[in-house]
Order: C-alpha cells, then structure tokens, then sequence
C-alpha cells in the first residue's frame, strides 16, 4: 500500500512538474469575479497545489477555479455540476464553453462564509483537476435533492435581463409543473432556476406562437418573440423534465408594435429603457435628447432588441447635420457623433424605409440655442444679429430674449 501511495504522488509530482509555469486563483463572488482583484491565489505544494485564506464566503453565484489569468484571462474555467461539501474530494472539468458550472458549498445559492480555509487540488492529465477539497472550520454538508422547491423566473429584453427588476416568477404546480402569467411582454428571454445563470433555459426559437409548446435546452441560445410582436394576456407553462431541460407552453394575443430608439454606453445599452423616437405624422420618428455624449457609441434598437440599424463600418462617425442609410442587422457597427468630452443637446430623425430593411439617420446638434419657431411667437425684447432692436421678429435670425433664434 505504501508502495502504490509514493507511486501516486510521484506521478502527481511529476504532472506538478510539467506544469510548473501555471499558476491558479479562486474567483467569485467574494471579489466580484475579478482576475486581478483581490484573488486567493494557489501556491505549489507537495507535487499539487494549495491556497489559504483567513475568510472566505461564497456568495450568491458562488465560484470558479481559473488557470493562467494573466496570460489566457477567461479561457481556462474549472468547475463542478453538483453543489460540494467540505472535506470531500471532487473532480472539477474545464469549463470549455464558459458557461455555467459554478462551484458552490451545500446548495446553489447557498450563501455560506467559512475560516481558515484551504484549497486543494493536484492537476489531471486530461484537463481536470483532481482531489479538489476545501477544509475550514465549518463544516459544511450537501442537501438532499427534494429539500426544497426549486424557483424559476424569466428574465429578457422587456425588463432589462435583470433578476431585480420585475422578472416574471412561476409558481410551482406540483410534478414539476410551474406556471406564469403577465400582461404583456416582447423580445428575448430565458428561464432561469433558484436566481442563477447557471444552466439557464433557452434555445427554444425566436418566433414563438401562442398555442403552441416549445422546447427549451440549459444553457440554450435566447428563445422570444420576433421583433415588434407583443404578446398580451401571455400565461406560460412551463414543464421541467428529469434531464433538467424543459418544455413551455405559450398562450395569449399577439400584436406588432414597431418602436425605434438609441442605445449605447449613454443608458448603460438598455433595448428596453432606450431613448425612443415618436412617430410624426409625416412617417419619420423622431426625438430631442439633452446632454448627449459626443464619441461614444450607439445604435438604433429596432422594436426594443438587438435587430438594430447599423453603420456600414464599425464604428462610424456621423456629421451633425447630414443624413446617413443604416441597415437593418445585428452586429457590432455603431455609430459615434460629436467630440468625446463634449455633451451635445440633439434633434433626431429617423425614416424607416417601406421594405423596413434600412433607414436615414440625421442627427442635429441644437448646442448653440438656436431654435426653430412659427412666426409670431415671439415674446419679449427683440434685436437683429447687429444688435438693433427691433419692433417684431423678422425672417433670419433674431436675439429674443438673450437668445439666438431662427425664424422661418
């Protein structure tokens, strides 16, 4: 037995060996997943390695173990599909896609803080990381399954992809079965369970239909309605089958609703608190925007998604004043307008083409004061631009008030 141990840690050291340049931290919530920040970090020890800490509490989304931050960032993830307790040894995969798999102590979302942790783990040949074990003063245990109602709410483009801000809960009918019901809603979503990106749900098609059931997948793509389709009186069933992946049934009305506005670093790239233009009775939409940051990017959401009116280039620095054609995509081509540093008060104007597919931007910068009036609306003192004063306002321009204004 003892010869079969010192062969064991022998092979351990010499895989310690070939991968000495590596280094490893633990990430999380306890640093606000940060790669730099305040990591705890492994050390080589005993042909594995090994890392400390006086505190450490695992928080909401739990963590993750990652390989070589400073030089591959994200590509290297290590975790486990099934929550752990301490004192056990586990077996923790590369995260290949970078989805999911957190690691958490006792349950998912368990918020647990522990002290005088240790971190253990000795690297696998086959990209895993082997005899994982956290030891610390607390003991911690695994749930059993059925120890409580998972919860599930949708989250998409229609409240932010926020799980604050009014996400759409399910109540659980028995068997696995939870329903939801609301008003109204549009654009993309998925389904998450117990507060946690983890194995999300989704991937069951862009185009729902009421009266029909769709598939969804963990970790699938974003599933919804196409653009400008609004779903009323919506009630969703939603059936969660024993391979953790689901099917839902949609039932309501549908209606389209087109709707067009900026997004960009200016609101934090928010399809669903965009700055939306208003049709006009002529057809254009348009809006004013005050205190627009010049340089930075935006686009134009079309129906409060991520099918946009795009620059032809990425990005594209518009002209105040001229008018531009943007295609209908979704890509990455934004536009930029103005100086960066300077904040501009704009008059927008968009004009959809019949076919939908491109649009003209024209984006004007009404900084200097001048302002476009009826004539006759005119109030108070009045002088030319040579300063003379005048009787009534006059075609051109007129100082009313202190201020420079346009009259047609």
């Amino acid at each position: 037995m003892k010869k079969i141990f010192t062969l064991l840690m022998s092979a351990f050291t010499l895989v310690g060996m070939a991968n000495a340049q590596d280094t490893y931290i633990v990430t999380g919530d306890y640093n606000s997943w940060s790669l730099s920040e305040n990591c705890i970090t492994f050390v080589e020890a005993d042909g594995g390695y090994a890392a400390t800490a006086a505190e450490f509490t695992t928080g909401q989304w739990g963590f993750k173990i990652i390989k070589n931050p400073a030089v591959d960032g994200w590509t290297y993830q290590y975790g486990i599909g099934e929550p752990i307790a301490t004192g056990t040894d586990y077996t923790l995969r590369w995260i290949e896609d970078g989805q999911g798999n957190n690691i958490y102590l006792g349950a998912e979302n368990n918020n647990v803080t522990l002290h005088n942790v240790k971190f253990e783990f000795y690297p696998g040949s086959d990209n895993t990381l082997d005899y994982f074990r956290i030891t610390a003063d607390e003991v911690i245990t695994v749930g059993e399954p059925g120890d409580k109602v998972d919860e599930y709410m949708m989250v998409g483009t229609w409240q932010g992809w926020s799980f604050e801000n009014n996400p759409l809960k399910f109540e659980h009918q028995g068997e696995g079965v939870y329903t939801a019901s609301i008003d109204e809603i549009y654009g993309d979503w998925k389904i998450v369970k117990n507060n946690s990106w983890t194995d999300a749900l989704g991937g069951g098609g862009m185009n729902m239909q009421p009266g029909n059931t769709y598939n969804l997948y963990k970790n699938g793509d974003n599933t919804g309605f196409a653009a400008g389709v609004v779903l009323r009186n919506g009630k969703f069933t939603l059936t969660i089958l024993e391979d953790g992946n689901a099917t839902i049934a949609v039932e309501g009305t549908t209606a389209v609703e087109h709707s067009y506005g900026l997004v960009g670093s200016f609101q934090g790239w928010n399809t669903g608190n965009a700055a939306f233009l208003e049709q006009q009775s002529d057809g254009s939409w348009t809006t004013d925007i005050e205190s627009f940051p010049g340089g930075q990017m935006f686009k134009v959401s079309i129906d409060k998604t991520w099918e946009c009116f795009l620059a032809q280039d990425a990005p594209t620095q518009l002209t105040f004043g001229s008018p531009y054609t943007c295609a209908r995509g979704n890509n990455d081509n934004n536009f930029t307008i103005g100086e960066e540093g300077n904040n501009y008060n704009v008059h927008v104007v968009l004009v959809v083409a019949n076919d939908e597919q491109s649009a003209e931007l024209t984006i004007t910068d009404k900084t200097s004061g001048i302002t476009l009036l009826q004539t006759g609306v005119a109030r108070g003192s009045i002088y030319d631009v040579m300063g003379r004063k005048l009787q009534s306002s006059q075609t051109g321009l007129n100082v009313i008030d202190g201020k420079v204004v346009l009259i047609k």
